[in-house]
């Protein structure tokens, strides 16, 4: 998805609106952003919303394991150390933190 589309249905989102957009999609639209510059995609629109669904239990686990498969592959894992990877390395970490506080996590 591009960036100013998921921008603008995260946004959506935040206030009260509904979106067309099904909870997994959305959740792996986010990840190619983790790492964004821009502090309100990143921090308020992309971790709040998946930290909030993470925590409320509306991400299944499967769903879950897709997210840290995903983000364990090399596109995640950065090489050299721009700011943008350093700021995507951080939303990695944040991920995996928020999905390995999951209960299901433990049942691996």
């Amino acid at each position: 998805m591009e960036r100013e589309v998921l921008k603008q249905k995260l946004a959506e989102l935040v206030n009260n609106e509904e979106t067309a957009a099904p909870l997994d999609d959305l959740l792996l639209s986010m990840l190619p952003y983790i790492g964004d510059p821009d502090p309100i995609l990143r921090d308020r629109l992309i971790y709040g919303i998946a930290g909030n669904w993470i925590t409320e239990g509306l991400v299944p686990p499967a769903l879950m394991i897709r997210i840290l498969e995903e983000l364990l592959t090399e596109r995640f894992l950065f090489k050299e150390r721009n700011t943008q990877e350093v700021l995507q390395h951080c939303g990695l970490q944040r991920f995996y933190i928020g999905i390995k506080g999951k209960p299901f996590f433990l049942r691996l």
